[in-house]
């Protein structure tokens, strides 16, 4: 397996958790003027068990976003990785009713996770344009 590919199966994963955690409490900090507390272990806890499910969702979709078509895919990277980081919104808060996703906390999560979709689509989309720029080149000399 190629360098490239490693960092980008080891760093995108853990850039775009770390991107949604800081959105988190940067969202909480100057949109509600609070601080997390002691609820910061159980926010990163649970965070990163619904991220850990929807990391294969994301390698899956950009594998076939990139495999199918070139063109556009800045746009469709970030279309999708926004969209498909709706879904953990929706299935936490979805069986509290409606009006729940129109909560506060229903806000924080989704700033969370539409943060690491975008994360997540600017670094697939970093490393298939890396790997699209190379297509063609010898490598001479070895």
């Amino acid at each position: 397996m190629r360098i490239p590919t490693v960092l980008y199966i080891v760093l995108t994963p853990v850039t775009a958790y770390a991107g949604g955690m800081l959105a988190y409490l940067l969202t909480l900090r100057v949109g509600w003027e609070e601080t997390i507390g002691a609820e910061l272990g159980f926010v990163m806890f649970w965070g990163a068990a619904v991220y850990s499910v929807m990391v294969p969702v994301y390698f899956v979709l950009m594998y076939v976003l990139a495999r199918r078509s070139r063109r556009r895919l800045l746009a469709r990277s970030l279309t999708f990785g926004f969209l498909v980081s709706l879904v953990p919104g929706l299935l936490l808060f979805l069986p509290f009713g409606p009006e729940a996703m129109l909560s506060a906390e229903s806000a924080l999560v989704a700033v969370a996770f539409c943060t690491a979709g975008l994360l997540f689509g600017l670094c697939s989309w970093a490393y298939w344009t890396y790997l699209n720029r190379n297509v063609g080149q010898t490598r001479e000399g070895v």
